[in-house]
């Protein structure tokens, strides 16, 4: 990558997910070692099948909308990204935007679909022909008694054009999906196009609820879905040796990334600078491919960011408590660590899988543990299996440096991003 024009900072930050509905509740909770899995609520399980999950309480429109009628247009996953872009927002302090926005960008990444029985099902229904589903009667019938308004909630780009209208933001836009590691390429384009000289400031981020039919079945055709007990508390266990599977979640998370001569110009509070973001894909499907994707992409996004492995303070693990995808990403981070003094930390523990936007969320927390000078406390990890430095079971306050995040779930692509402290 070629030598940046501009330092990028972020100046704001949003988060939504089953610990709080706001960066200092999600942050707080965290820091008292809560988590946030519960037992699937009954009105949860006609869609969700599995015993726990995690579960965003008290999502009400009309608390977040300007317009609560909009909501009919919208899947739960834009009410969670619109909440949590409203926030990063106001933190950074563009409560009003300028007129002139083709310096201020958007990059939304965007789970693969938000599709509820309720929708899916009719369009099935009125395809079926002789015990199978009739591609010619899903184009002639499925498609006319469709509900119109279906598209609003269900196509993946339309959660970023809900955040353009209710925020009014009329400036460059990118849409990735459908999985964490776009909420990784996401905020590698925009730190790009900020460090380039292109953009002067960006709203950065993603979001995803996979509590509901299709999430939930994707889940379970991978193999991957929690099939454990009813320990809701337990259930969600990264790197132990007793882990029994993912646990599906929601959430969104947002940045505002700017460059460094604007913060300054604007006398912005900065929580931490990106400064290398690095990505690798492997070649094959076989775990061999997929540690070494991963190493790559940490060793990359260090190379690129000139910062030794010694130097990385806490390095945040996107394990999901999933028994082979912690293997591949726990060897690969053992591999790079060697010897130094890294700690590990996974958030997931606290709050589950949130799919699209589980990077976003971990690089909010990363910038929050920078800022705050605190190492989070691990929870659900009782049976180490790699001997990992995690941190520790209480919180530690600490000058950290630099915190490397990943993004090495089960896409074939792993990605990195690298933060560090600001200097007063």
């Amino acid at each position: 990558m070629a030598e940046l024009k501009q330092r990028v900072v972020i100046t704001g930050t949003g988060m939504i997910n089953p610990l709080g509905q706001d960066c200092n509740a999600i942050w707080s909770a965290i820091n008292q070692g809560l988590g946030g899995i519960i037992h699937t609520p009954e009105d949860l399980k006609d869609e969700v099948s599995c015993p726990v999950c995690g579960y965003v309480e008290d999502l009400s429109p009309s608390t977040i909308l300007k317009n609560r009628k909009t909501a009919k247009l919208m899947g739960r996953d834009s009410l969670l990204g619109i909440k949590a872009a409203r926030e990063a927002l106001a933190v950074a302090g563009f409560n009003n935007m300028p007129e002139d926005q083709d310096r201020f960008g958007l990059y939304v990444s965007t789970g693969l679909t938000y599709g509820s029985k309720k929708d899916i099902f009719p369009l099935v229904n009125d395809a079926l022909e002789n015990n199978g589903v009739s591609m010619k009667a899903f184009g002639t019938v499925s498609l006319n008694n469709c509900n119109p308004l279906l598209s609003f909630k269900i196509l993946p780009n339309m959660p970023a054009c809900h955040i353009s209208i209710e925020l009014g933001l009329t400036g460059p836009n990118m849409v990735l999906n459908p999985r964490p590691v776009q909420g990784a390429q996401a905020i590698g384009e925009a730190f790009q196009a900020i460090g380039d000289g292109l953009l002067d400031q960006a709203l950065v981020g993603s979001l995803d609820s996979r509590l509901h039919l299709a999430g939930i079945q994707t889940m379970n055709c991978e193999g991957v879905i929690y099939d454990g007990g009813n320990q809701a508390s337990e259930a969600s266990r990264p790197f132990d040796k007793m882990r029994k599977g993912i646990i599906p979640s929601e959430g969104a998370a947002f940045l505002v990334l700017e460059s460094l001569d604007s913060a300054t110009q604007r006398n912005a509070r900065i929580y931490a600078e990106v400064i290398a973001y690095g990505q690798s894909s492997a070649l094959t499907s076989d775990e061999e491919s997929y540690c070494s994707a991963a190493f790559s992409a940490m060793e990359k996004t260090l190379s690129q960011g000139q910062i030794d492995i010694s130097d990385i303070d806490l390095l945040y693990s996107s394990a999901a408590s999933c028994p082979i995808n912690d293997q591949i990403e726990g060897i690969a981070i053992k591999k790079l660590i060697g010897t130094s003094k890294t700690k590990i930390w996974c958030p997931k523990a606290f709050y589950g899988e949130l799919g699209a936007s589980s990077l976003s969320t971990a690089v909010v927390l990363a910038g929050m543990s920078l800022s705050g000078g605190i190492i989070p406390p691990s929870i659900n990890l009782d049976n180490n299996e790699f001997s990992l430095p995690f941190t520790k079971k209480s919180t530690v306050p600490s000058q950290l440096k630099y915190c490397l995040i990943n993004a090495c779930e089960t896409s074939p692509v792993k990605a990195s991003i690298l933060l560090g402290r600001v200097l007063k």
